[in-house]
């Protein structure tokens, strides 16, 4: 963390008045780390809940923006299970109607339901990701849309 910056320029500001000092040599200390320098692609995944917690804080505090996808990823871990309730709730309540000519229009909409659940998760991750929404309210909203249909699906299934 101790760097000795060479031929230097700090600029600071008081209002709109501008102070440039300049010099030759200066020792500082900046709190970096290497893997601070090493961002690859869906590595939100393959971190633990402790780990990913730890880097959103590190990177808000840093003041990093383009954090959005790890915050996703560390809302999804917890809508994740809820949203497994209530996809099995919609599928118990589609499954339960007995029709004459079987299984399969109730097996088509189940199905149906899945996918757009799928669908609209992604939709709402992709909002968060261009800054339209928080990640939080993203991650939240198929939950919440789909635990109404498993409620009215519920009820209008046979006893």
């Amino acid at each position: 963390g101790h760097f000795e910056l060479r031929k230097y320029v700090t600029r600071d500001f008081d209002g709109m008045h501008e102070t440039m000092v300049t010099g030759e040599k200066i020792d500082t200390t900046i709190n970096v780390d290497t893997e601070d320098f090493f961002v690859y692609k869906e590595m939100q995944q393959q971190m633990t809940n402790a780990q990913l917690e730890h880097y959103i804080d590190k990177q808000r505090a840093r003041g990093v923006g383009s954090i959005q996808e790890f915050e996703i990823e560390y809302e999804k871990r917890h809508s994740f299970p809820f949203a497994a309730f209530i996809l099995t709730t919609i599928g118990f309540a589609v499954s339960c109607k007995k029709v004459k000519g079987g299984m399969g229009m109730n097996l088509g909409i189940g199905l149906a339901l899945s996918f757009s659940y799928i669908l609209f998760d992604t939709i709402s991750a992709t909002f968060a990701i261009s800054g339209g929404l928080s990640p939080r309210v993203a991650v939240w909203i198929p939950n919440i849309v789909f635990l109404f249909i498993a409620i009215f699906l519920y009820r209008r299934a046979p006893k």
